[in-house]
């Protein structure tokens, strides 16, 4: 117990206040894709597109097209880093190729509601 004690104390108070923040971080659930619509489905078509003015993933599952933007994305929606682009077209194969579905956390945005994809798990 004595070890533990100098332990705690030998720890600046900050830094105890960061670690806290950081595990809560790690635990708090995802609101984004909590207050998004889900659609679980297999995907038919996957592909990046990159132009002049804009680059997105564009996915079509059950008919209905979803999509997400790394650049300039429409007004009203929210760019995702390329990794996360690069991760859910990665799932969305993977998805195609064994068969399962996926499912699609999305919310409408931009003037033409455009179907934004804020969250992608691959279903067992």
């Amino acid at each position: 117990m004595t070890k533990l004690r100098f332990a705690l104390r030998a720890v600046h108070p900050r830094r105890l206040l960061l670690a806290g923040a950081a595990f809560l971080a790690v635990i708090t659930p995802n609101t984004s894709a909590m207050a998004a619509t889900q659609q679980i489905c297999n995907p038919t078509l996957i592909g990046y597109n990159s132009t002049a003015t804009s680059s997105y993933v564009a996915m079509v599952c059950s008919g209905t097209a979803y999509y997400a933007w790394t650049a300039n994305a429409p007004t009203g929606c929210t760019a995702v880093s390329a990794d996360a682009a690069k991760s859910w077209v990665s799932l969305a194969q993977s998805a195609v190729l064994s068969g399962k579905k996926v499912t699609l956390y999305f919310t409408p945005c931009g003037s033409s509601n455009w179907n934004y994809i804020s969250e992608i798990d691959l279903d067992q």
